[in-house]
């Protein structure tokens, strides 16, 4: 008898698992959300949406970006999500763009006359925590972005402070700044 209800809650519990939708992720935009000596964040905001009955955790998210074929950053992040059942909730992940190493994607960043275009890939990861890992997926995320990087390095505290910066901006503005 213990082997026949051992059976049938197994059964049952591979019929649930089979009804579990995979998340979906669309980008709704991205934004400056911090700017210092060193560099600045673009926080890139995503509207999650859960088709299914239960709450769904958000585990993580691993991403990188490149500008003009180099890579400038590669991330991990533990966005504190739980989308809830049937509905949505926005993320954001943050990416952040260090002067220096931007200094490796300089003649891209000329030759845009300062737009920074950036290309972000990676993947939402969501796990359940349950041993019999009841719900484990990888929701991808492609997105490209693009920041008026002249318009950051108008910061005269940035350009005090950064001799990256200053190389950027010497390049892009100098007749503005008297370079």
């Amino acid at each position: 008898m213990p082997r026949l209800f051992f059976l049938i809650a197994f059964t049952m519990l591979l019929a649930g698992c089979a009804s579990v939708q995979k998340p979906t992720a669309i980008i709704k935009g991205a934004d400056i959300t911090g700017l210092t000596a060193d560099g600045f964040t673009v926080g890139v905001n995503l509207d999650v949406t859960n088709p299914n009955d239960v709450v769904i955790p958000l585990s993580g998210a691993r991403y990188s970006v490149r500008v003009a074929n180099v890579k400038l950053f590669e991330g991990v992040a533990s966005p504190s999500a739980a989308i809830p059942a049937k509905g949505s909730a926005p993320v954001t992940l943050p990416i952040v763009f260090n002067f220096k190493d931007l200094l490796q994607a300089k003649e891209a960043i000329y030759k845009s006359e300062g737009n920074l275009n950036y290309d972000l890939k990676g993947a939402l990861e969501f796990d359940d925590g349950s041993p019999l890992a009841m719900l484990t997926a990888k929701v991808p995320l492609e997105y490209a972005g693009s920041v008026d990087l002249k318009e950051l390095l108008k910061d005269p505290q940035i350009l005090l402070k950064s001799e990256a910066a200053r190389e950027l901006a010497k390049k892009l503005m100098g007749s503005l700044f008297g370079f």
